[in-house]
């Protein structure tokens, strides 16, 4: 589909009814903006952890002289503390909260397998044992890699066989897909690319920011959306739900 090539839709499934089901890459961005709110919390965890050892005789480990081997062993002690509460950190919330650490949560993403489902013990294990070697040591491959890959995963979620995506679920722990008609696709590909190559950029941002919080909306709410936007949308789009046409947009 068009859109896919645009705004990383993942197909995952085609049902018996003809349906297929899509899962929604999270965009470089918000994982950017995650993944800075969690660096933030291993900071502090770090913090603290750190001063509580020092407070249990830890000084042997700091010396005035950066070349003594005091200095060089409290040096390696903390570089392993830092890996190992990275480790742990990313390993509780996204295997025990169902892909979700304190900034996916914020910015409503979670980690999927790339089925959709719930990644397994190995999966996340790879992605937090090689989350810190590709931020410590492999930067720029890693970076690439994301910025290459139209799904936006990095070189664990790859190895891994992981997916993080936008979470449209009411975070009762589950996955959310979004299903598309196939009977109406075609037509909602049409009006989409319509919609993409003749509206204004700020219109064709307001969009998409509706699609965000649009499965959030009481009827109501979606109601008066569908009114006000309506007039941006080709006569044709009347014939579809709004939701459909968000999705892709």
């Amino acid at each position: 589909m068009n859109s896919a090539e645009n705004n990383s839709y993942h197909l995952i499934e085609k049902t018996a009814l003809g349906e297929e089901i899509y899962l929604i890459s999270a965009p470089l961005l918000h994982r950017m903006m995650a993944w800075i709110v969690d660096l933030t919390t291993v900071l502090f965890l770090q913090t603290v952890i750190s001063l509580f050892l020092a407070a249990k005789n830890m000084e042997r480990y700091f010396a005035a002289d950066a070349d003594t081997p005091a200095t060089g062993a409290a040096i390696a002690f903390f570089i392993l503390l830092s890996y190992v509460v990275q480790v742990f950190f990313y390993f509780y919330f996204e295997y025990a909260q169902a892909g979700r650490t304190p900034g996916k949560r914020l910015l409503s993403l979670r980690v999927v397998s790339h089925t959709g489902g719930r990644p397994s013990l190995q999966a996340i294990l790879w992605r937090c044992l090689l989350r810190p070697i590709e931020a410590g040591f492999l930067p720029i491959i890693a970076a690439i890699t994301a910025f290459s890959r139209q799904d936006n995963r990095r070189i664990g979620d790859i190895l891994a066989g992981t997916l993080v995506i936008i979470d449209l679920a009411d975070h009762r722990g589950m996955s959310q897909a979004k299903i598309v008609n196939t009977n109406n696709i075609d037509k909602i590909k049409k009006i989409v690319s319509q919609v993409q190559n003749l509206l204004p950029p700020a219109k064709l941002n307001a969009l998409r920011e509706l699609a965000k919080i649009y499965p959030h909306l009481t009827p109501q709410h979606r109601l008066w959306f569908s009114r006000q936007v309506a007039p941006w949308l080709p006569p044709e789009a009347a014939s579809v739900p709004l939701e459909d046409i968000l999705f892709l947009v």
